[in-house]
């Protein structure tokens, strides 16, 4: 009993973790798709966010786990995401101060 109680904590819960955190994520930057193209701001802050979340599990990833691919993935998927939402935040405020 004391084995399994081990194999759930240690092996099998930083996998279930891992597995929720990129279901959540994917949830809200679909979240925050639908919501920029029917032309909501709130979308815009929600993708910024996502992506400042990306880049701290891959500078996270790097430090606790040494793992190079993390950093480079995560942060630069981080990065664009952020990037491509101030871009599309500045054009929605733009096209709402024209009308």
């Amino acid at each position: 009993m004391i084995f399994y109680g081990y194999l759930l904590r240690v092996v099998l819960l930083p996998e279930l973790l891992i597995y929720y955190y990129l279901l959540l994520l994917t949830t809200l930057l679909f979240l925050s798709i639908i919501w920029i193209l029917k032309g909501k701001q709130a979308g815009t802050t929600i993708a910024i966010i996502v992506g400042a979340i990306f880049v701290l599990f891959g500078i996270l990833s790097y430090c606790k786990l040494g793992q190079i691919d993390g950093l480079i993935g995560d942060s630069i998927r981080g990065l664009l995401t952020i990037f491509l939402a101030y871009v599309t935040g500045k054009e929605l405020k733009k096209d709402k101060t024209i009308q």
